[in-house]
């Protein structure tokens, strides 16, 4: 799901420019996190902490951080394999 995904959000930069998918990536990261608190259960974080983040909201920012970031690596990375 995840790669499937990100792959996907990562054919926007062409379209929207690499903030705007950022933000896109961000988000739909920001959402999963959320719905992994809310009622998905499949992971949780000891203590409510991820790196320096605190609580439920933080964990889930930190991690969208990284999902945010992901298209990028995926578009800069399939430019230089073609």
């Amino acid at each position: 799901m995840f790669g499937l995904c990100m792959a996907s959000v990562s054919l926007l930069i062409p379209v929207i420019g690499m903030i705007a998918t950022f933000v896109v990536g961000f988000a739909v990261g920001y959402f999963y996190e959320w719905a992994n608190f809310l009622w998905l259960g499949w992971w949780h974080f000891p203590n409510d902490k991820f790196l320096f983040f605190k609580g439920k909201n933080g964990c889930a920012f930190g991690v969208a951080l990284g999902w945010g970031t992901v298209p990028l690596a995926i578009h800069i990375f399939s430019e230089l394999l073609f």
